[in-house]
């Protein structure tokens, strides 16, 4: 299932200050749009993804006891309690003023409540230090970044859509109590529908009924003769495999005037081990559906349960309804890769080296350090890095077959060093597993990285 990005830490290492803060930001009245996030992939230096009309501020970093040199910052941006996004930038220190100048592209966004933390490197003492520091922004006008895809409409990089981001409380009350007795797409679409206050909820509606009205056909999974898989025929029979989910999906959005589209390609599903490597053929579908002109990915199909030694598990995955692109390119690989909604598009090899990152790895804010992929080639020793929040804590397992090993999990601050001594050659699956909150009680499976060892 799909999974993606939180902090990334400059190493301590080679860096001689570093300066952590943790600020509010305020805009100045010369800003036009709402409070807004950084939108730049896995914390690269790489230009914003789709950003339609992004402002550029600059942030004034006040400073008395700097060397006048360059320094890095990274800068990290939040909005309504989840990490949005990260990006890498230099200045250098006038002593003439004592201000350190960052621009940083900035997109409108309706995102409430947004923060920033800051990590300053430079100098050349080895001591770490920390301080506050006021932060200031000034509006300036800035460039278009909006990329056009072949063969559809301007991308518009969605808002992105974390899974605890938006209360869809009512609406799902509502489509949960849709009568039995509404057996055509139109009146069932209608009914959905009524009460949502925009497309947004629109789409909600729809995803959380047939998640939960449609059951998975494992028969006809295992048999490779699913029953008719048209929207009218699921709709009737309430079982279906993943084109009649998406079917259906799309049936209903268009009757309740949203444009959808049912999209195949590859999935990383029960049945993945990290490092497989795909048949030309798809193995799965899911839907897009455009909403205020930008094109959002969902999945019906994953969103409603999931198979597990052979069953299928009725589970609710709020995840997978408006999964934010670079999140949902971890487990889904269009055979149009437009449909992957990124700048830049990565490739099938790409996607099948790519650790196996789980709704939880991107709930918990997790983000991989080292490795950047999840194939790693040792001798005998494995060490991986990896960052999370400070309420977040991780343990691990090592598999092989029926042989178990617990490797070494320890936490530096908001980096966590995973390592383990292989007893032998072959193949190993690095499970790591997160937990929310306090250390003690049940964790959840994030995600997989493979070991090869000869």
């Amino acid at each position: 299932m799909a999974d993606m990005n939180p902090h990334h830490i400059p190493s301590p290492a080679p860096l001689a200050l570093a300066i952590l803060l943790t600020l509010s930001l305020t805009i100045s009245a010369a800003a036009v749009f709402s409070p807004a996030v950084t939108l730049y992939q896995d914390g690269s230096d790489q230009e914003p993804f789709d950003i339609q009309r992004p402002i550029t501020y600059r942030i004034s970093l006040p400073f008395e006891s700097l060397e006048n040199q360059s320094y890095r910052a990274r800068l990290q941006v939040w909005a309504d309690g989840s990490w949005v996004g990260c990006r890498t930038l230099i200045g250098h220190l006038d002593m003439d003023s004592p201000k350190l100048n960052f621009s940083v592209g900035l997109a409108g966004s309706d995102l409430r409540s947004p923060s920033l933390q800051a990590w300053l490197a430079g100098g050349n003492s080895q001591e770490w230090k920390s301080a506050r520091y006021v932060l200031t922004l000034t509006a300036e006008s800035g460039p278009s970044f909006g990329r056009e895809v072949k063969g559809h409409p301007r991308l518009i990089k969605p808002r992105p859509a974390r899974w605890n981001a938006t209360d869809y409380s009512a609406i799902d009350r509502h489509a949960l109590s849709a009568p039995a007795d509404l057996q055509t797409i139109p009146r069932l679409s209608d009914y959905l529908t009524r009460t949502a206050r925009n497309d947004r909820e629109k789409a909600r509606a729809l995803f959380r009924w047939v998640t939960e009205n449609v059951n998975y056909d494992m028969g006809g999974l295992t048999s490779g003769q699913p029953a008719d898989t048209s929207a009218a025929a699921v709709l009737k029979s309430r079982r279906s495999i993943c084109g009649g989910y998406t079917d259906l999906f799309s049936a209903l959005a268009q009757s309740a005037g949203l444009e959808a589209v049912s999209i195949s390609g590859y999935a990383k599903g029960y049945d993945y081990r990290v490092g497989d490597v795909f048949p030309d053929e798809a193995n799965h579908a899911w839907n897009a559906v455009r909403l205020d002109g930008a094109w959002y990915l969902l999945d019906t199909t994953w969103g409603a349960g999931y198979v597990d030694a052979g069953r299928y598990i009725r589970q609710f995955e709020d995840f997978y309804f408006l999964t934010p692109p670079e999140q949902f390119a971890y487990t889904h690989y269009p055979l149009d890769s437009s449909w992957q909604l990124l700048a830049d598009p990565i490739s099938k090899q790409e996607f099948e080296d790519r650790a196996y990152q789980k709704p939880a790895f991107f709930k918990a804010g997790l983000r991989l350090i080292r490795p950047r992929n999840g194939i790693i080639l040792a001798d005998r020793n494995v060490e991986v890095l990896m960052a999370a929040p400070a309420d977040v804590f991780l343990t691990a397992q090592l598999l092989r077959g029926e042989v178990d090993g617990q490797p070494s999990v320890s936490r530096d601050g908001p980096l966590y060093r995973i390592s383990a001594t292989l007893p032998g050659s072959g193949e190993y699956i690095l499970r790591i597993f997160a937990r929310r909150g306090d250390q003690y009680g049940y964790y959840d499976w994030a995600a997989d990285l493979l070991i090869r060892s000869e």
